[in-house]
């Protein structure tokens, strides 16, 4: 979790440092930029590189983050930075849990519908008119994501 951390005096912004969150506390980040004479409200995390993330943070947001990664994931970030990068809030990131389902598409479907009423089941199929539509619809609402070759499902 490589972040460029900014800061910000007069108006302007100039680039302090790239830092890799996962090594330091939020409390040693603060510490330092106390010692370097940098108030809280002076710096910023403007990207998260390794993730391709180009967003700004704060320094509480990107340990929640980091916490998610830590915690849910088992130190596993490609999750939350999918979902970063499909415009995905702080908050929605914080509260949803996605867990790995397959790596097969019809294998993770079957899981996914397993516990779905079959009429309401046939009639979503039937009014998406497809199999890639009806999977598309499981995409499009979160409840289902597909990260290159592997799926996950919403349990929170």
């Amino acid at each position: 979790m490589i972040a460029v951390i900014r800061t910000r005096v007069n108006g302007k912004s100039k680039k302090l440092c790239d830092l890799d969150l996962m090594k330091f506390t939020e409390n040693q980040v603060r510490q330092r930029m106390y010692e370097r004479g940098i108030e809280e409200d002076a710096f910023f995390i403007c990207s998260i590189t390794d993730w391709n993330v180009d967003r700004i943070f704060s320094l509480r947001e990107v340990y929640v983050l980091k916490q998610a990664v830590e915690e849910l994931y088992d130190g596993d970030s490609t999750v939350v930075a999918y979902l970063l990068n499909q415009g995905r809030s702080i908050y929605f990131i914080a509260t949803h849990y996605y867990k790995f389902l397959s790596k097969d598409e019809v294998e993770a479907m079957i899981k996914v519908i397993g516990q779905v009423d079959s009429d309401k089941l046939l009639v979503t199929f039937y009014k998406t008119g497809s199999w890639v539509n009806f999977v598309s619809q499981y995409l499009r609402a979160g409840y289902l994501l597909q990260i290159e070759d592997r799926y996950y499902v919403d349990v929170s």
